[in-house]
């Protein structure tokens, strides 16, 4: 699991060009692809604290890519990243808290 969330992470940030707007929903798309074997991964008995962890890197994947676009003043773009990045990291809580109240 984490080489393939690694190489979906380095493909997103090394597409995003923040002078070319086309980049920015192909980067997007490759986190959202990370979001998609996240869904698979719960699916298939992963283990619940681990994929908090991973859903965390997700979140901060799409904060980062957020924050690049937001200091090159592209705003309304910026949106979307962070929006997910809100999403996604308010998801990886609920799994942690979740698998650390289950085995208390």
């Amino acid at each position: 699991m984490t080489p393939a969330l690694d190489s979906l992470f380095a493909l997103a940030r090394t597409t995003l060009v923040t002078s070319s707007p086309s980049t920015y929903t192909q980067a997007y798309d490759y986190l959202a692809r990370a979001g998609s074997l996240l869904s698979l991964a719960e699916n298939y008995e992963c283990d619940p604290v681990q994929l908090a962890n991973y859903l965390r890197c997700l979140s901060g994947a799409f904060h980062n890519m957020g924050g690049t676009l937001y200091q090159a003043t592209q705003h309304s773009h910026a949106t979307r990243f962070l929006d997910q990045s809100c999403s996604v990291g308010e998801k990886a809580l609920r799994t942690y808290r979740a698998a650390t109240r289950s085995s208390s």
